[in-house]
């Protein structure tokens, strides 16, 4: 095989490893909406009274806007990993 040779044969990256991110993410996005009605009935059955109960509230808030964020950059990474190829620079 030569050098010209070497440089076109490109091996394409394994699908599975974004398909297995994407299910978590997605996975993770129904879990934390699943938390959110907490946030609409009464605080007070959240445990932890004061900073233990407040830092509960912030993540149960939080988490949603998070696994949207995992789900849609591991969407985006998979797009785009599939429409640009990395090319070496010519010698």
């Amino acid at each position: 095989m030569t050098q010209a040779d070497a440089g076109s044969a490109q091996t394409a990256a394994p699908r599975w490893p974004q398909l297995v991110l994407l299910i978590a993410a997605a996975i993770e996005l129904l879990n934390a909406l699943s938390g959110v009605p907490v946030l609409f009935g009464n605080l007070s059955d959240v445990p932890g009274p004061g900073i233990g109960g407040a830092i509960i509230v912030t993540k149960i808030a939080l988490m949603p806007f998070a696994a949207l964020a995992a789900l849609f950059f591991t969407s985006a990474g998979a797009y785009f990993t599939r429409s640009w190829r990395w090319r070496p620079a010519s010698c």
